[in-house]
């Protein structure tokens, strides 16, 4: 059994590239379960119904998210489109979440995934609560016997991995989300949660990871930035791991770094 994981989706040449892909990686790893990080879905930041109903339309089966979660209108959208709704998971310490949307369950061939959603606390504008706390709550909602997956949307590499290292024995699969750069950290750790500090992003390759850099070029002279938006053709990188389980077994024996270079036009 095999669990395929986006980090960071940004915009719709992380759609499209995602779409360029899929096709080749489904048949190659057959992926019972996909799941996406879509924060950045809709232009950069945030989500809407139709660039959700995008990644669903590719195979795309459960939405992971951050802060950016909420930065359009059309979010609200989201929430009262049921197909939708009950596949975006939102992080739980994070105060504009709904209620119990920290975990989503789903059941399939058989086995009931639960996916989880955290924020980190460090170097953020808002003070969120702590992570460790919330992550055992979402755990004691988790039934079991189920395949327990985590994202923690972070800034910080080191917190990533501490966090990585309370949850090990606890849960499945943990990776981080957020700085979209991807990390040649992954492992099983020593008592057996496979782990990675940062998928990485899907998005354009040669810019500001993922947000056109000449818009933010005058940032690195103390100015503002003149625009911040992804571009949507060109060079495009696919970021992703991939959680390989042996049968019958709710932790993975491998976690392997997924990376494709595609045009999009």
């Amino acid at each position: 059994m095999n669990v395929l994981v986006f980090g960071d989706v940004v915009g719709r040449i992380g759609r499209e590239a995602i779409r360029s892909v899929f096709p080749l990686w489904k048949n190659t790893y057959a992926p019972t379960l996909v799941i996406a990080n879509v924060e950045n879905l809709a232009h950069g930041a945030g989500v809407t119904p139709k660039t959700l109903s995008d990644l669903l339309e590719i195979g795309v089966d459960v939405f992971t998210s951050g802060n950016h979660l909420w930065d359009k209108p059309a979010y609200r959208d989201v929430l009262r489109t049921p197909e939708l709704e009950r596949r975006l998971v939102q992080p739980a310490n994070e105060p504009r979440s709904t209620p119990n949307s920290g975990v989503k369950l789903v059941e399939k061939e058989q086995v009931v995934f639960a996916v989880m959603n955290v924020m980190g606390s460090l170097f953020f504008k808002k003070d969120y609560a702590l992570p460790a706390p919330a992550i055992d709550v979402l755990l004691a909602r988790a039934p079991e016997g189920a395949v327990t997956l985590l994202d923690i949307h972070a800034e910080a590499t080191s917190e990533k991995a501490a966090l990585g290292l309370y949850c090990d024995g606890k849960i499945s699969a943990v990776w981080g989300s957020h700085t979209h750069v991807p990390t040649a950290d992954e492992r099983i750790l020593p008592k057996g949660t496979a782990f990675v500090t940062d998928v990485g992003m899907t998005g354009a390759h040669n810019e500001s990871i993922g947000i056109g850099f000449e818009g933010l070029r005058p940032v690195l002279h103390g100015g503002k930035p003149t625009a911040f938006e992804p571009p949507t053709v060109g060079a495009a990188v696919v970021n992703a791991i991939l959680l390989s389980f042996e049968n019958g077994q709710r932790t993975p024996s491998t976690i392997t770094r997924l990376r494709e270079l595609v045009d999009i036009r």
